[in-house]
């Protein structure tokens, strides 16, 4: 583990490290590459302050990166790109919680529920939809308090290894927020839970040793990891009957993409339906940000980042920007390390302006721990900008 001092101090080359020519750059966060195609979060024009900048070391903490080694603070492109190994002897909520969290047992349950309908599927071929209805309630109502920490939940938990429960409870989190960015209400949203709650049933007919391995998967483990959308299918058609047919569709689907891309059948466009598509692209995204056997996790950030990148072609545009509004580049429970070197917690996004969110500082720029801590808006505070996305488990001594 890293120490918050150590993190900070590093931060520090950004400024005190450079090329020896100083350069000025403007300090306004931008989806610069992202808006022409997302025009969603189009820049304002504005007269933006400007502040003296050294080109920027990496962070470089136990991690992995991926793209340029830069920190810059002006565009999308410029935060640093990384990935973190979380090590399987660790499993725990990566965010603070308080013994009053409502959340936390309305998330401890939905566990609780898909477990106990997991295993009346594997011993009675039963599913316990009228459990699982509820659960979604649950998610609703609660998602719309202010004081809700399910998204961080879904975010932050990290198991010690791969737990197809809790990643169906996440996406099911994820893609309720996302449905909700797309204005789907009703009955719509209670399917889209519900299906993405046992959107991997078909995992239950894959061999363990396979959902587990830590090497690179075969060709033939892959042909089998892409029959369980089928066998999802079935099996929901099996314990349900054909009043579910909805249902069997969204777990059937959610693997398709626009582009023709996807699996079981390579379904394109309107052909997949709006649901499946919610559940397919939070999939990716709940996969992203935890570890898996084979690699480790990225920040909200980074995955965010990734999937504009790399899924433009196989999700719509009106969900890509839904996914982006909603967990923005840094989402409410992310870490953050500022240009002022300070280390924060994100405590509110800025829909309009995704990189400047509202923060709380954590940690001063020597690395201690602040008693009381400060808040700052980054979309009125022009100053100072976030420099890179930082792991919670880095700042644990």
């Amino acid at each position: 583990m890293v120490r918050a001092s150590e993190l900070v101090n590093k931060g520090k080359n950004l400024k005190d490290k450079g090329s020896g020519k100083e350069e000025k750059r403007e300090t306004e966060i931008s989806l610069d590459g992202v808006n022409n195609e997302f025009p969603t979060f189009e820049d304002k024009k504005i007269e933006k302050n400007k502040k003296e900048l050294r080109k920027p070391k990496s962070l470089n903490i136990d991690k992995n990166f991926f793209g340029k080694e830069s920190a810059g603070a002006d565009t999308f492109d410029d935060i640093e790109f990384k990935r973190h190994k979380v090590s399987y002897d660790e499993e725990k909520s990566l965010v603070e919680t308080n013994e009053n969290d409502k959340s936390a047992e309305i998330y401890r349950n939905a566990l609780d529920v898909l477990k106990g309908s997991l295993n009346l599927f594997l011993e009675k071929n039963k599913i316990d939809i009228d459990g699982i209805k509820d659960v979604a309630e649950k998610f609703i109502r609660d998602i719309q308090d202010p004081n809700s920490s399910l998204i961080a939940k879904a975010l932050f938990y990290q198991s010690a290894s791969f737990n197809l429960i809790q990643h169906q409870v996440d996406v099911a989190i994820l893609s309720l927020k996302v449905a909700m960015a797309l204005g789907i209400t009703g009955e719509r949203l209670r399917q889209l839970l519900i299906g993405a709650m046992i959107h991997d049933i078909g995992f239950a007919k894959i061999p363990s040793e396979i959902i587990d391995k830590r090497e690179e998967l075969t060709e033939n483990e892959r042909e089998e990891i892409r029959k369980h959308p089928i066998y999802s299918r079935q099996f929901v058609l099996d314990a349900l009957g054909s009043e579910y047919e909805w249902l069997a569709t969204i777990v059937n689907r959610e693997h398709e993409r626009l582009d023709g891309s996807g699996y079981p059948k390579g379904l394109s466009g309107e052909s997949i339906g709006l649901l499946p598509e919610i559940v397919g692209i939070t999939d990716i995204y709940e996969a992203l940000t935890h570890t898996r056997p084979q690699r480790g996790r990225m920040t909200p950030f980074d995955a965010v980042k990734m999937i504009i990148n790399s899924y433009k072609k196989s999700f719509s545009k009106d969900v890509i920007k839904a996914l982006v509004s909603e967990w923005s580049a840094f989402p409410v429970g992310s870490y953050v390390l500022l240009s002022s070197n300070k280390v924060g917690r994100v405590i509110e996004v800025n829909p309009l302006s995704p990189l400047k969110p509202k923060v709380e500082i954590l940690y001063d720029a020597q690395g201690n721990k602040l008693e009381e801590t400060e808040i700052v808006d980054l979309n009125k505070d022009t100053l100072v900008y976030i420099v890179a996305p930082v792991f919670y488990e880095d700042l644990i001594s």
